[in-house]
């Protein structure tokens, strides 16, 4: 054959081969597993050998040209079986060698791929871990900065106290200024009724000399007013005398303006003239334009008509009518596809235009050729009939000698005819034997031409399964177009949440700053509290030292005081407790918002912003290894009827050493009064502590930051909650000796805690 057919995968060359794993098909592949691996080449598939180095030339340059004849190929050789059952085996070998490296190419290149993997995980691991200290240093940062601005508020508060302190004290002298101050205006105010009254004579006497002016001013005025009267009348006369002129001019003015007018009547009866001729042609000239206007409309409207009857026509061929269902997009993309079939289609016409001048240059040509042809067989003829008379001369002179000589020649020329019928039947024997040939070769013709118009069909099979496909496209491409849209309309709704959640997490920082003003607050009513309770301790003991007294009066006053004092510090005892309180409710709040925006998940936290995520992590634990631990109720801690069994809290700095502990009352002290007939005594003339001012009391002062760890927030509870809420066995247990033993040794009803946590988390 010319062209014999050829394998359907040749093998590549060495140096073209694939790398390893390039072929290779995941194990949970979403390809179905008839079309996994079906590129591969496998060794048994073709059973030609053939050396991979060399090119496949398809047996054109071998040396038997039938070894690559596939389909008119003889029987292979028959080989014996050792041979080839040694070749087979050799060949099994190198091919079970080739797999075998082959898979272990394949195997170390998985594992390179997979140690770079880890590796590229490694490394983004460390990157997030390096991202998540720079923001863990960063937070620690931020909350030193709020420490320190919350030690700076504290000072402010402490000054403000000490200036408040400062100002009651300055009071008494105030008020004694302000009774000078009194008694002064006082003697000012007289002072400056006399002098009232000394300007009221003065005044009247001075409404009496304006009464005098007035009416010197009324006689002036009627002067004026009658000289005033006479400049008019002489102004009068002077108008009417230029009124009489002005009338007389005018009674000559007319002789004038007529001989004027006249002229002008007659310059523009002229121009009337002329701008009738004008107009007049001008008309003429509309006219005509009206006509031609008249007649480019008409044609306008009928081309129109034209071009729409043209498009309509256009669009039931095309079919583009667009159903209101259709988008933008499909219309656009409808008409590109009709621009580019447009442009085919010229391209098509130009091709046959072009075919058109071929074939016109083919007919020229052609008839160029046909009329040389024409010439050269009229020339042929003429020498032809000169040949004929050559030899119609010849065939006589022939006749003439030649026949008898032919004659003698018949009988030899039968002889040879009869030798030749001999040959004739050999040869219609081998033309027989040619005929069979042709009879074979048109039926495999025939098996030709029904192989191609099967294969043929196939072509066709395919080429609509590929219409299909496109088909296909085109709807998945629709529809991934309306996925699309409702991506943008999520996307969209998406970015509105992330914008509301942005307005949330900037409500969110104005009451992390409320808490944190609320906590210091309830720190600074925590220490006010125990203050409290120190004097209600020192009011006991003054108490029982007054109790001896001698002097009964001077005892009844200061009890009176001491009991209006009492009262006075009941009553804000009362409001610090209920100040606490509404603290607590509105910390309470605080914790349920703050729990609520930490519910968000994760996948929410990472699209939220910086800002977010960094109050998020202001409100998180600052170590994983604590335990969430239930929020404590203060109510019945700090309630006025709960006992409070702990130590008071030292007024010292956290480094200084603190007192002994002294046990809180567990209400308010009540005053004893014992009578008694003693003498007075120099005691009870001293102001007693308890009847100092507790609002200057300044809070501790908070212990140092440190830039690697969250340092310990100062306490912000009395020692009894502190106590109970730190860990079992962290407070020193009161002995027996000291004051309020017994009481110190009760059970603790303050609130029970749960794990390992600081004062810090206890409010968050």
């Amino acid at each position: 054959m010319q062209f014999p057919k050829a394998k359907r995968f040749t093998d590549r060359p060495p140096d073209d081969i694939p790398p390893p794993g390039a072929y290779d098909v995941p194990t949970h592949s979403p390809q179905p597993p008839y079309k996994r691996a079906a590129m591969l080449e496998r060794a048994s598939r073709f059973a030609a050998e053939r050396d991979p180095n060399k090119p496949d030339t398809f047996g054109l340059y071998a040396e038997d040209p039938l070894a690559a004849d596939k389909e008119n190929a003889a029987r292979p050789r028959v080989r014996t079986a050792s041979s080839s059952t040694t070749t087979t085996a050799a060949a099994d070998r190198e091919r079970h060698k080739q797999q075998l490296e082959d898979l272990r190419t394949r195997l170390s290149a998985a594992h390179d791929k997979e140690l770079a993997k880890l590796r590229a995980k490694l490394d983004k691991l460390d990157e997030a871990r390096q991202e998540h200290r720079k923001e863990r240093e960063e937070l620690y940062k931020e909350v030193d900065k709020l420490k320190s601005e919350n030690r700076h508020l504290t000072s402010k508060l402490t000054r403000a106290a000490a200036l408040q302190q400062k100002y009651e004290s300055t009071l008494p002298s105030l008020q004694a200024k302000l009774s000078s101050l009194t008694t002064q205006h006082a003697a000012s105010s007289a002072k400056k009724d006399a002098e009232l009254s000394a300007l009221r004579g003065a005044l009247s006497r001075a409404e009496a000399d304006t009464d005098e002016a007035r009416a010197e001013a009324r006689a002036w005025e009627g002067r004026a007013h009658r000289e005033r009267r006479g400049r008019e009348d002489a102004a009068l006369a002077a108008g009417e005398l230029v009124a009489s002129l002005r009338a007389e001019r005018s009674a000559l003015a007319p002789v004038e303006d007529l001989a004027a007018e006249r002229l002008a009547r007659v310059a523009l009866e002229r121009r009337v003239a002329d701008r009738e001729a004008v107009l007049a042609s001008v008309g003429e000239y509309a006219r005509a334009l009206e006509e031609r206007l008249a007649l480019a409309a008409a044609e306008l409207d009928e081309a129109s008509w034209r071009e729409w009857r043209v498009r309509e026509m256009w669009r039931t061929e095309r079919d583009l009518v667009v159903s209101p269902g259709r988008d933008e997009k499909e219309w656009r993309q409808r008409a590109r596809a009709d621009a580019r079939e447009m442009e085919g289609l010229r391209e098509e016409v130009g091709m046959w235009e072009r075919e058109a001048e071929r074939e016109r240059e083919w007919d020229e040509l052609r008839g160029e050729w046909e009329r040389r042809r024409d010439k050269a067989w009229r020339e042929e003829r003429k020498r032809m009939v000169r040949d004929y008379e050559v030899v119609a001369g010849e065939l006589d002179l022939a006749v003439n000698d030649e026949i008898p000589r032919l004659e003698a020649l018949l009988a030899s020329s039968e002889t040879a005819l009869s030798s030749a019928r001999e040959d004739l039947s050999t040869t219609s024997a081998h033309v027989a034997q040619l005929e069979a040939d042709l009879g074979q070769l048109e039926a495999q013709r025939a098996d030709d031409a029904e192989r191609f118009e099967g294969e043929l069909e196939e072509q066709r099979r395919l080429v609509g399964e590929a219409r299909k496909e496109a088909e296909r496209e085109r709807v998945e491409k629709r529809r991934v177009v309306g996925i699309l849209a409702q991506t943008r309309a999520s996307e969209t709704a998406l970015k509105e949440e992330v914008e509301s959640l942005s307005n949330e997490v900037t409500h969110l920082t104005p009451l992390l700053a409320a808490n944190d003003a609320l906590q210091q607050t309830i720190d600074h009513l925590a220490r006010l509290n125990a203050a409290s309770e120190q004097e209600a301790l020192e009011l006991i003991a003054h108490n029982s030292e007054l109790a001896g007294h001698a002097n009964q009066n001077q005892k009844i006053r200061h009890v009176a005081m001491i009991r209006e004092e009492l009262a006075e510090s009941r009553k804000k005892h009362l409001a610090t407790l209920s100040q606490l309180s509404t603290a607590h409710t509105r910390i309470a709040t605080l914790e349920d918002e703050l729990n609520s925006y930490r519910a968000v998940p994760s996948s929410a936290s990472s699209a939220a912003p910086a800002h977010a995520r960094a109050l998020g992590a202001l409100s998180a634990p600052p170590t994983a290894a604590r335990s969430r631990v239930s929020r404590p109720q203060m109510a019945d801690a700090l309630g006025a009827e709960a006992p409070t069994p702990a130590p008071a809290p030292a007024l010292a700095a956290p480094r200084t050493a603190a007192p002994a502990p002294v046990p809180a009352a567990a209400a308010p002290p009540r005053l004893v009064v014992v009578p008694a007939h003693d003498p007075p005594t120099s005691s009870c003339t001293s102001v007693p502590a308890f009847a100092r001012s507790t609002s200057a009391l300044p809070p501790p002062r908070p212990p140092p930051s440190s830039t690697a760890a969250l340092p310990a927030d100062p306490p912000l509870l009395p020692a009894g909650l502190a106590r109970s809420a730190g860990p079992p066995g962290a407070g020193a247990r009161v002995g027996g000796g000291a004051v309020g033993g017994p009481r110190g040794r009760r059970k603790s009803t303050s609130v029970k805690m749960e794990g390992k946590m600081s004062v810090s988390e206890l409010f968050r």
